[in-house]
This record gives structure tokens, sequence and C-alpha cells, in this order.
């Protein structure tokens, strides 16, 4: 135990000094949920995580302390071990906490809370020690069966010795039923009754008083339990056995009153001075209701039944009187409740019937409007009950009510010309009383006529023409034409009979097509006498050409490579419909949403200067076979120069002359703008070239160049070169080469002819030997302008002269141009006498 003490001073020293992470308490809880009971035992864990070093003190207090000091320590622990020897107490460390289990639980012990505290950090909970009641029974019942409608009941209902209170409730089952929770909470009182620490003795009371109901106010007999349970969750609910019978009051709730066998809602018919019996009856009740009758607002009879039976004699001003019953028997008679209520009826006959338009009262004719409701009354005098009122059209009933007065209206329709109209007061058991009979005249209402389009396509300056069909009208109707506010005079009509008095109209309106009633609308406005006017109406659409159309050229020059440029067929007026266009061009594609628009391709110098036009169409035109074109224009765009080198009328990029011959080429520089030409490095600043006596020193290339400046596109360079090769011919210088310079007898020899000119395409036309100016026969084989002697001889000394052409002649128009070299062989003077006695 002192290693122990030793051990935590230590640790809780060091900790003092050095904590970086100390552990953590999570939470303190029981385990397992376990429902503390006195008595029993439970396991306690204060969870730490982690729980490696620092020391993990228990505490217990009576109320939650702000200083921890002053808290009962019930222990304090390592990971590996625990101090402290509290009866009951078992501690169990981990490396997640500690385990306290307490056994043989008591509230005045363990009923605390429980602290669990490392360093600063604390973790609590409050621990209540439950008594559970041991039994329940009831106090005092009653020992025979109750009525509430005689007395009123009460049940009381203790536990044993138990803490804390446990929770109530009073159940009843009806005979044979099932359990069923009371709706009414009964009070709960307490005593000690001989209890110790802290427990009680809890008692339920419940008290229904007299003339109490069921639920439903019905007749109902159940039997009531009392049920407590201490801890919801413990399975210790208690219950007591059933009690006695208890049956139900029942408050009346309906009264109906009835005539025979009908159950009158408002009104009851009687005959003055004749008895009449209704009847009263409750719904059941206990105790039996009071009945009560009252006739005209005032008491007439009271009895206690549950059907009461009421007799009158009603006289004439006993109408409208009221007659209904009441009843109670729980509640006051403040609170009785009432039948339904009728009103009495005393019979009267009709004695006269008037028809009336409004305020007057016709006879003969009335004149209506077909399909426009009218409004007519009928007035009886007055009878009980109301007599019924019918309505007459010819000999078709159309209405009939019971009414004094009576509203009839109705739309006439055609066939009701010249039919009667009436009324008449039927009763039963009495004669029909007639109204006054008066002759319907239908005015039939011009509906919207009909325009007819005679002319499909309007062409200004043509004649129009519209037709306009009226409705059938009873009288004729009246046509009138406008055209927007004005009023058309070119107008024929022609009436058409339909029998019976109708008549309709057809009207043809004549107007000559302008533009400036495109768009206007056409009206035929028809009527009868105090009718408004009805119309139907059309939009006039008018066709006219298109003014003469321009190419806008404000977008003009163009320059050479732009992409995404258009030109406009524009015109101050399109015509109607709007025209489309059609290009003469040979370059661009019209927009496929605009025609009007030409999308020009991307642009170069092909396009410059090429020609355009452009024609408005629309339906005016084709018509008419017009043709509405624009003036040709001709496109314009900048581009860099175009150069060619012309020869002598050709186009050449390489020419050849002979040595010798002239040369005269001119470069050729067209453009937009005008470009000017010249010859790069050349004396001459033109763009001609010439040459009179042309030279090998010639031979090369020449660079033409061409400028232009714009003064529409300032930063664009209008720059182009061509350049022109000039091959120079000349006919070859020959040289004759001998590999060696000093050769000797027997030796080896190669003798090369050399021509050097242009072309470099030669034709050998000789190789000969001569010594001083004496040919000597050459019997080596020459190949293409070389001799190769194997064996070299004293007679091959001598001067050796090649001729070869290139196929041009020189300056002095030689073809063959020649060449030589001397070969002097070291050898014997008897060669040499030899060849001078073969020559003699």
């Amino acid at each position: 135990m002192d290693m122990l003490n030793f051990t935590l001073n230590a640790i809780l020293l060091f900790g003092l000094i050095t904590i970086v992470n100390s552990d953590t308490v999570q939470q303190i809880y029981i385990k397992d949920n376990k429902i503390p009971v006195k008595g029993g035992d439970i396991q306690i864990v204060c969870e730490v995580s982690p729980f490696t070093k620092d020391v993990l003190r228990i505490y217990k207090a009576d109320s939650l302390p702000q200083d921890i000091t002053t808290a009962s320590l019930v222990t304090q622990c390592i990971p590996s071990q625990c101090i402290g020897n509290v009866p009951r107490h078992t501690f169990s460390p981990s490396s997640s906490g500690v385990t306290i289990t307490v056994t043989n639980l008591n509230r005045s012990e363990d009923q605390k809370y429980w602290i669990c505290t490392i360093n600063s950090q604390r973790k609590h909970m409050r621990l209540t020690v439950y008594t559970i009641t041991p039994s329940l029974q009831y106090d005092n019942p009653p020992s025979q069966n109750q009525d509430l409608v005689q007395t009123s009941v009460t049940y009381s209902c203790s536990t044993g010795c138990a803490y804390p209170s446990p929770n109530f409730t009073w159940y009843y089952n009806k005979t044979g039923g099932l359990r069923q929770e009371w709706s009414t909470t009964a009070p709960v009182t307490d005593r000690t009754g001989g209890c110790t620490d802290s427990e009680k003795i809890y008692t339920s009371t419940l008290t229904l008083s007299r003339y109490t109901q069921f639920t439903d106010n019905t007749d109902t007999t159940v039997q009531f339990q009392c049920g407590a349970i201490s801890i919801t969750g413990a399975g210790d609910h208690r219950f007591t056995p059933a009690s006695v019978d208890v049956r139900f009051a029942v408050r009346v709730s309906t009264l109906t009153l009835k005539d025979g066998n009908s159950i009158p809602s408002n009104s009851l018919e009687v005959n003055s001075g004749e008895p009449h019996t209704v009847t009263c009856t409750s719904s059941v009740s206990r105790p039996t209701a009071t009945i009560i009758w009252y006739y005209g607002g005032q008491k007439n009879k009271t009895e206690t039944t549950r059907t009461s039976s009421f007799t009158f004699t009603p006289v004439y001003s006993d109408n409208l009187k009221q007659v209904y019953c009441k009843a109670f028997n729980i509640q006051q008679e403040s609170q009785a409740v009432s039948s339904n209520i009728v009103s009495l009826y005393v019979k009267v006959k009709v004695a006269n019937v008037t028809l009336k338009d409004g305020n007057t009262e016709p006879s003969g004719t009335l004149e209506v409007t077909n399909g426009v409701s009218k409004t007519l009354t009928c007035t009886a005098s007055v009878s009980r009950p109301t007599a019924t009122i019918i309505w007459y059209i010819g000999k078709d009933e159309k209405k009939r009510e019971i009414v004094t007065l009576s509203t009839f209206t109705f739309t006439p329709v055609i066939s009701d010309h010249n039919k009667q109209v009436y009324c008449k007061a039927s009763l039963s058991g009495n004669p029909d009383v007639f109204s006054n009979r008066i002759t319907l005249y239908v005015k039939v209402l011009a509906t919207t006529p009909t325009i007819t389009d005679l002319t499909t396509e309007k062409l200004e300056g043509d004649q129009i023409r519209y037709k306009c069909t009226s409705s059938q009208t009873r009288p004729v109707a009246i046509v009138t034409w406008k055209l927007h506010t004005i009023i058309l005079s070119d107008v024929q009509n022609t009436e058409h009979n339909h029998g019976n008095d109708l008549k309709s109209v057809t009207s043809i309106a004549t107007l000559t097509a302008n533009r400036t009633d495109n768009n206007k609308t056409i009206y035929c406005e028809t009527t009868i006498p105090g009718q408004s006017v009805v119309n139907a109406q059309e939009k006039i659409t008018v066709y006219w050409p298109p003014m003469s159309p321009v190419i806008l050229t404000s977008s003009f020059p163009f320059l050479e490579g732009q992409t995404g440029k258009s030109i406009y067929c524009s015109s101050t007026d399109y015509g109607n419909p709007t025209a489309t266009a059609t290009w003469t061009t040979q370059y661009g594609t019209p927009d496929s949403a605009d025609t009007r628009k030409l999308r020009l391709p991307k642009l170069t110098y092909q396009v410059d200067r090429s020609p355009v036009k452009c024609q408005l169409k629309n339906l005016f035109t084709q018509r008419k076979g017009l043709q509405i074109q624009s003036i040709q224009v001709l496109l314009q765009v900048e581009y860099s120069p175009r150069v060619q080198i012309l020869a002598y009328g050709k186009q050449v990029t390489t020419i050849t002359r002979n040595e010798g011959q002239t040369l005269s080429v001119t470069c050729d520089a067209t453009g937009n703008p005008t470009p000017t030409a010249s010859w790069v490095g050349q004396q001459s600043s033109g763009p001609t070239l010439s040459f009179d006596d042309i030279d090998r020193a010639d031979h090369g290339n020449y660079t033409c160049r061409a400028t232009a400046t714009s003064t529409h596109y300032l930063s664009h360079n209008f720059f182009t070169e061509e350049t022109l090769a000039i091959v120079v011919n000349y006919a070859p210088d020959v040289t004759v080469d001998v590999s060696s310079s000093n050769p000797t007898e027997n030796q080896p020899l190669t003798i090369k002819c050399k021509p050097e000119g242009r072309p470099a395409e030669y034709h050998f036309t000789s190789f000969i030997q001569n010594w001083r100016s004496v040919l000597i026969p050459n019997t080596h084989i020459t190949n293409n302008g070389v001799i190769k002697i194997e064996n070299i001889q004293l007679q091959d000394s001598g001067a050796y002269i090649c001729k070869a052409n290139n196929g041009i002649r020189d300056r002095n128009q030689q073809l063959d141009q020649s060449g030589n070299n001397t070969v002097n062989i070291k050898g014997k003077l008897s060669f040499f006498i030899r060849v001078l006695f073969n020559k003699s």
C-alpha cells in the first residue's frame, strides 16, 4: 500500500509539472443500464480514454460540489491498482477506466452524486436507489354492486413501503372484455405508516360522482382495477383484484317530434279549426327524462316519460307559430335537449293571378329577342299553403314552383314567335286560376356575319372584292362596310327570305388595293333596330413591288485575305411581301437567312473588279413580270502586286541565250493599288532589263520587285518579287592536259582533251598529232577526248591538237573549238631519221 501511495504521489507530482497530453474522463454510467434497487447490486463505470498515467479519483456527495475537496473520496486509481477499502465496494481498474461494484444497495449511503475526476476534468451522475412496492390492495372497497344513478362511488388503493412514488393507473373492463385504461386521473396521497429510509405508503383515490356517464353515454356496467408501477421497464407492475359492478347513468341526448310516423322538418300543415296530434320521443336515458311541450313559445304540457303526445286545435292566427318539445334528466332544465322545431301553416285559397313585364301588365303582343333572356313575374294572392304557379309558352309547361310571387326567366328561340305566354296558380282541391295571356314577337338579332375574300392576291392598283353574308334576322339586318374607320360606298346588297319573317343579306364591297391600306382591317357590320352592331373583320394584305435597289459600296475596297465580308442589296422599300434577292456574280453566296446579303469568299486578287448586280423579287414582281435590278458595280479588292516576266510576248521564269546575242525582258506588274516595278541591283529603274551583247558573265538570277501604296490599308505591305534565271550558253575553251610533264620512253602516258563551256555536253570532232607542222599518223585510240598510251615511244612526241564543240558557236560563228599541248619524249635519234626518211 505504501508503495502504491508513493507511486500515485509521484505520478501526481510528475503530471503537475510535465502534463502535455493528459488522460481524459469520457463518462460515468451504470453498466448495462441496470436499475438500482434497494438490497441489490450494480456496477458503476468511470470510462477514461486513454487511461495510461494519470490518477483517477472517485467521489460521492449529497449535492454537486463546486469544490471537489468537500466531497467524500471513495478511491483513487491508476490503470493497474486502486486505493481504498470501502465496505460493499470493489474496484476493478483497466486501461479504459475503473469499474466499481456496489453490493447490498442502500439509500442513505449510495443515493448520491458519483463523480469521476482526473486533474481538473470531471464527469458525474446522480444515483437513485429504488424500493419497489411489494403489494397493492383496496382500502375498504364497496361490497355490493353500485348504481351511479343512486349514489356516488369511491375507490382507494394503497402500496406497501416504496420509494419513490409509483405511477398509478386505473383500469376498467366490461363483462368478458379486455382491461382498458380509465380516462380520468386520480389524486395520489402518501403517509409514513411505519416505513423507514425515506419510504412511504402511497394511495390513489378514484371518485365517481352521482350521475357519472360512461365515455360514450351508453347504459354500461364495468368493474374497476387499480394498477401501479415503481420503475418503467423494471417489470414490477402490480394490480388489485377487480371491483364490484358499477353501472353508469345515461344522459338524455336526443328528442324527436313526429307527426304520425313522419318527422316534419320545418313546417307542419294543419287545417284551421281541426284538432291535430303530435308526439315527442326521447333517447334512452337513466333516470327517465322529463318532457315539456311548447306551443307558440309558451310551456303547455310537462310529463316524465320517454314518449309524450300533444293535441292542439289551430286557428287562423296560429299561422307560423312554432311547436316543439324539450327533455332533460341529469342536466339542468336550462340545458334541456330540444326536438326539431316545426312551424304551423293554415291553408288559404288563391283569389287571383297577375302576369307582369317589369311594372307593367302587358296585353296583346310582347316583343322579346331570340337568345336574350326575358324575365316575367306572376303574382298570386296569398294562400296557405302557398299555391303552385305553373308557366306556359304555347302549350308547353316551362316551370312550376310553390310561391306567391313567381319569376320566370326564359330565353326565346326562333320557334317561339307568335306563341302565347301565361301562368296559372294551382292549389290542391281548388280550381286553377289563370293570368292574362300575351303573344310573343321574337326578334332575331344579327350574329357575327361571314366575310369571304373574293380576291386571293391583292396587288396594288387592282380591284379587290369582299362578300359578307349576314345571319337570318327578324326584321331584316342593316349591313355596313368599313375600311378602318372609313365607310365604303361601292356596295351591293341582296336580301334572301327564309320563311316565318326571317331574312338574310348578301353584301359585296369593291375597292382598289393601295399599299396605304396594308394591314388595315375591313369590317362588315350587321344590326337590327335596337341592337348593337356585330361585325366580322379581316386584315387586308396588299402586295406591292420593291423600289430599285443599290449595292452599297461604302465598305470598298476590301483587302486581299479578308474573310467574312459581305455586300448588301439595299432598297428604300423592299415591297410587300418583303423581297428576296438574286445575284449576278462570279463570286459569293447569298445568305441563307437573308438573300439580300451576299457573303463573299476569302478575298483574292481574282475578285477585284469582278462585276456584280442584284435583283429584288417578290410576289408582285412575279405576277406582273417585273425585273427590278441594281446598277452593276465592280468589286474592289486591294492586293499585293501580281508579277510576271515577259520575254518576246511570253511569260518566262528561265530564259537561255548564247553569248553575243541580245536579250530584252519586261517585269509586268499589275495590282490594286497600281504598282511600280524595277529590277533589283540594276542601273535602270524601269521594268525592262536589256542586254545588247550578252556575255557569259551575265549568266545568273535577276529579281524583279513590284511595290504599291494604299491610302486605305496603311499598315499593309503591298510588295511582290519574282526571279528570272538567265542562262548564257557559250562555246567551250579547249585545253589538252598531259599526265606527265617529263614523259620518258616506255612509260605510260594519258593525254586528255578538256573543253569548258555551257552547256557542258561536248562532241569531240578530232584529236591529231603534229611534229613541227607535219601530221604524224596516230595509231592510238581516242575515247571521248582521251588518249591512253601504255608504253610511250619517241615517235609519240609532237603537238597534240583537240577539236570539240557543245553545239554553241563562238562570237565568230565557229562551231569547233581547238586546243593543243606539246609532248616531248626522251629517246634515241634514229626515230627522227626514220621519220624524215619515210617522209622523203
